[in-house]
């Protein structure tokens, strides 16, 4: 029974660790093309490889039902196939909004060339390095890097206000710019979006490991 269960939690993991590669990847791609305003055939990649992380999402999540129904796993492991059932909600959302933010770049690839601000550029970034810590410390169980992801969040927020203000400027100073200004904003709404979640992902693993739930709570008292 226990190396029945060993076995499923195994496969567990492996097709996790597969979903946050994939995850990450498409973040990281769409993040790349918006910037080096490369071919548009690797932003419909990007958007027909979505379909790749919704499968994974499903076989994980029957995994996840399979290894409760049938193992009925306690105390630790009980809580990694939870953590794992809500992570997959999270790194789904994540690509999904990867492909949001696609659309965006194609659309704005089609259009005359925009100025981007030096601020989306280090947004994304950060938003990047945030997204690949919070999957590290889920795969090493790794409080501390979880709890770091957490606290950056509070700069995701600054750089928003700012684009959101410099994309509503550049909107104001002709109506020809508000179509993609709009698709601007949106954009950089989804990179925002990208941290939330990555986020979502830091407060499991803190959950998985402490058995702490620290949602809604101040980031420095993490």
């Amino acid at each position: 029974m226990k190396d029945k269960m060993h076995e499923k939690l195994n496969e567990l993991t492996r097709l996790q660790t597969e979903m946050n590669t994939a995850v990450l990847h498409q973040v990281e791609k769409a993040f790349e093309c918006m910037f080096s305003f490369k071919d548009d055939e690797e932003i419909m990649a990007i958007i027909y490889n979505d379909e790749i992380i919704d499968n994974l999402e499903v076989k994980i999540d029957d995994l996840c039902f399979s290894i409760l129904a049938l193992q009925q796993p306690l105390a630790v492991d009980l809580r990694y196939v939870l953590t794992v059932q809500k992570i997959i909600t999270d790194m789904e959302r994540m690509g999904d909004e990867a492909v949001s933010f696609s659309k965006r770049a194609l659309y704005l690839h089609s259009r005359p060339p925009v100025s981007l601000s030096g601020n989306f550029l280090k947004m994304t970034q950060h938003v990047l390095r945030m997204c690949k810590k919070a999957a590290q410390a889920f795969t090493n169980r790794d409080v501390a890097m979880a709890r770091s992801v957490i606290q950056d969040e509070s700069m995701v927020n600054g750089y928003f206000d700012q684009l959101h203000n410099e994309f509503i400027d550049f909107m104001l100073e002709d109506k020809k710019n508000v179509q993609s200004g709009d698709h601007l904003i949106r954009a950089a709404r989804c990179v925002e979006r990208i941290a939330d979640h990555a986020c979502n992902v830091s407060e499991d693993v803190i959950y998985m490991v402490e058995a702490r739930n620290v949602k809604h709570v101040s980031p420095d008292e993490v």
